[in-house]
């Protein structure tokens, strides 16, 4: 029967190698695991196959362009990222959940507005290049400011750049489509002169007096 210095004395040799293979096995997992997140890090490994409109299911918000990405090693493995820089559009996705809203959007659940009119545009996307001529809006503003541009009807739009607009159809956006994130400044304003018209005009007759 050996006594405890002698069973002292082995596991001061076993305990140093016991140390070691755990180090060994754990630097093996630690490499297997960077290795598999390389597979999904690493720029080579993904391709852009084309530019997707998304909009947010829950508001119906059209949330800007985003580039699709599919994965050249992993079978059915995609990724989309935002691309602020105009992008040609192929299609349109819904999405669901605030992961997918940026900080600077916000977008609302429907409410009970202040005002609404009805307006007929020519319509700018500039992050979709995509334009719609005699587009028909319903304008939403609460607390006199623009809060909602929805398509008052299934809106086909063509690409368009600052040469010119072409003939390329593009994509289509169901009604009820909220596009005031993605709306040119230009849009925005002409939208707010021809309220401004509006209003005015209506000031004008209610001055006539009834005969």
């Amino acid at each position: 029967m050996q006594d405890d210095s002698d069973l002292e004395a082995l596991w001061q040799v076993v305990k140093p190698l016991t140390k070691t293979e755990l180090r060994s096995r754990r630097a093996k997992f630690e490499a297997a695991e960077d290795a598999s997140r390389a597979i999904y890090t690493n720029p080579a490994n993904w391709q852009r196959v084309r530019g997707i409109a998304l909009i947010h299911a829950e508001t119906q918000t059209c949330l800007g362009n985003f580039a699709e990405y599919i994965h050249l090693r992993v079978e059915n493995c995609r990724k989309l990222i935002r691309e602020e820089a105009p992008l040609d559009v192929d299609g349109v996705e819904y999405v669901s959940g605030t992961w997918w809203l940026p900080r600077e959007i916000k977008p609302q659940q429907r409410q009970v507005w202040h005002d609404t009119r009805e307006l007929n545009l020519h319509v700018y996307l500039p992050q979709l290049v995509a334009h719609s001529p005699d587009t028909e809006l319903v304008v939403y503003f609460a607390y006199h400011q623009l809060a909602r541009v929805e398509l008052a009807e299934d809106t086909t739009f063509a690409q368009w750049y600052d040469g010119g607009a072409t003939q390329q159809f593009l994509l289509d956006l169901p009604a009820g489509t909220n596009i005031v994130e993605i709306l040119s400044p230009a849009c925005k304003a002409r939208i707010m002169q021809l309220v401004s018209e509006e209003e005015e005009s209506e000031d004008d007759t209610s001055e006539i007096p009834a005969v």
